[in-house]
């Protein structure tokens, strides 16, 4: 089964290159039955230093989001599960870009764990993501 994550700043990592987030994600999904996974990034600017997209005056790109969100759709499509894990939306920019992701999916998204607050947990955060796996369709 392949499994189609959402994150932000995913970097620069791949299946040759992974690093520590990709790697984590890479065994958590493996533990609920998933074989192959496709990361997309929820905004169309990646980096590994959060502070470029909120420092950055267009992190949606007018001329590449439709791209961005057609890419996300296209991989949600082929896969059989979709998953949002990309941690708690700081600002503004970053709620936006949700609710027009959601619009965006073909099917409803889950969240593999959830931070207290009900944000989809990034499986780059420091407490034991493993312990806390837990997939529930995320809620607006």
């Amino acid at each position: 089964m392949t499994a189609c994550v959402v994150m932000v700043n995913p970097s620069v990592a791949d299946k040759d290159d992974p690093d520590r987030t990709v790697t984590t994600l890479a065994r958590a999904l493996h533990m609920l039955g998933f074989g192959e996974m496709i990361v997309v990034n929820l905004f169309p600017v990646v980096d590994s230093d959060k502070s470029v997209i909120k420092s950055h005056p267009d992190p949606q790109g007018e001329d590449i989001d439709e791209d961005n969100d057609q890419h996300i759709s296209e991989a949600a499509g082929a896969s059989d599960a979709v998953f949002v894990a990309w941690g708690q939306a700081p600002d503004a920019k970053y709620s936006e870009e949700i609710e027009e992701l959601l619009d965006v999916l073909p099917v409803t998204p889950y969240v593999l764990a959830q931070n207290k607050n009900g944000s989809p947990k990034h499986p780059g955060a420091r407490e034991n993501f493993y312990k806390s796996l837990n997939p529930v369709p995320y809620e607006r």
